[in-house]
């Protein structure tokens, strides 16, 4: 019978065979067996409680931990959209940069941010002040609209991080970098100007001195774009050591 068993299954089994064994030692000495019976039981139990598989210690609870936060920032919706989903996915909760998340007990701190003006969203004021320790992993996501494919675009987004943490928590950060989404109806009228005033200064320029982030940016100007994938969350939720489990492949499954 345990021919074909996994380990895993074969420890329970075992457990449950020293458990039966104990129970019918119990029931012995209860009809008016040996007391001795009842030394037997406990050392029966005892075995099982050895035998019955123990679970490993991940860096966050499948149903959630207070030791993992998920802290989002961004403009265009992209950011709050993809930490809400891993949310979803493992039990962590996700939590604004604005509501400024105590992050000093942590182990496991993943922050999702929009690009903007040459920035992290909301990076800058969370990790003021903050020094990683031994014991804890600061997983970083960058949300934008070019394409994180394209070498110069993840150089491009290196040096925005550089300004905005020090080489030592760089280092020791995980970056993962995803496309987001943007819909200029719902820009507010600053930050629509901005983006006017960017695209008339790009038109100018000569094609070939244009970046692809640029070219993006000309594309996708006064329409709406979502570039959102849920399946670039699979390498994060494997690197805080949790089950992978399905998750639409973008906004539009949902």
């Amino acid at each position: 019978y345990l021919r074909g068993k996994t380990c895993m299954d074969n420890m329970k089994i075992s457990a449950i065979l020293y458990s039966i064994v104990a129970i019918i030692f119990i029931l012995c000495a209860a009809t008016g067996g040996s007391p001795a019976f009842y030394g037997g039981a406990a050392a029966f139990i005892a075995l099982a409680a050895a035998s019955y598989p123990k679970k490993d210690k991940k860096d966050c609870e499948h149903n959630g931990s207070t030791e993992c936060v998920i802290v989002y920032g961004g403009f265009y919706g992209g950011a709050k959209q993809y930490a809400q989903n891993l949310s979803e996915q493992t039990g962590i909760p996700a939590i604004s940069y604005k509501d400024e998340p105590s992050l000093s007990n942590m182990r496991v701190i993943i922050y999702i941010g929009g690009l903007y003006a040459g920035g992290v969203r909301g990076l800058t004021k969370t990790l003021r002040n903050f020094h990683l320790r031994d014991n804890q992993k600061l997983i970083l996501v960058t949300v934008g609209l070019a394409d994180p494919n394209e070498q110069e675009n993840r150089d491009n987004i290196r040096v925005f991080l550089q300004k905005q943490l020090s080489p030592e928590l760089l280092q020791k950060t995980k970056l993962f970098h995803f496309r987001g989404r943007i819909d200029y109806n719902k820009l507010t009228f600053v930050h629509s100007i901005m983006m006017k005033l960017r695209y008339q200064s790009l038109r100018k320029k000569p094609l070939e001195t244009l970046t692809t982030e640029d070219r993006t940016f000309i594309n996708v100007y006064g329409k709406q774009a979502s570039f959102i994938d849920f399946n670039a969350l699979k390498p994060i939720i494997k690197e805080i050591h949790l089950p992978v489990e399905r998750v639409p492949k973008n906004i539009s499954d949902r």
